[in-house]
């Protein structure tokens, strides 16, 4: 009996260690995980800006108004999507619109970070038409995309639904994991409704 009982407690060392272990892997993982969770130049906005990191809409706008290139335009509709930067979630960015006269923001995009596939599509100008998807219904696509094909502006909430496309709301919820956009269907359905045709113009901060 005594044999036994030793060997039992031999058992339970071992798994207690391997507990430990275990644990010590995940923690580590979890710092991992914590480091690309954020911007290098993340800090806190004061609302309504729902993400932190993101200067605010009319900064951003103000910062790269001559790199958007309306007067590539030429009164066709122009639709930007300007990035901020990129965490463990995705890139993130601003949806700004031309309305003629000036650039106006309606939400925000997330595309695949660099390292997931073959990362977001290059920066640039490309042309695009509403296109009805018998899957994903109102988007836009976007044509001669350098190293990519059917790429749309679509509906989705998290990089996962993305393979390189870019993905279209409203609002972000940083509070949600992992973060996510949010109203998503309205913001594609009002791009399909009111941007029938004209220019992608994609930039970076």
């Amino acid at each position: 009996m005594a044999r036994k009982k030793k060997k039992k407690k031999k058992k339970s060392a071992a798994r207690k260690a391997g507990g430990r272990s275990t644990r010590s892997r995940a923690t580590s993982v979890k710092k991992q995980e914590t480091q690309y969770s954020t911007f290098e130049n993340e800090y806190t906005l004061e609302g309504p800006y729902e993400f932190e990191g993101f200067t605010t809409p009319n900064e951003t706008i103000e910062d790269l108004y001559e790199s958007l290139g309306v007067q590539a335009l030429r009164g066709q509709s122009g639709v930007g999507v300007v990035r901020e930067g990129e965490n463990a979630y995705g890139t993130w960015g601003y949806l700004i619109t031309w309305d003629g006269a000036k650039w106006v923001h309606q939400g925000y995009t997330l595309e695949p970070r660099s390292s997931v596939g073959k990362g977001p599509i290059p920066l640039g100008d490309f042309r695009f038409n509403r296109w009805m998807s018998s899957k994903l219904k109102k988007t836009l696509r976007l044509h001669n995309v350098p190293g990519f094909t059917d790429i749309l502006i679509h509906v989705g909430n998290t990089q996962s639904e993305t393979k390189g496309c870019i993905l279209a709301a409203k609002n972000v919820d940083r509070l949600k994991n992992p973060t996510r956009l949010v109203n998503s269907r309205v913001m594609t359905d009002w791009l399909y409704d009111n941007q029938p045709q004209g220019l992608v113009l994609v930039r970076s901060r």
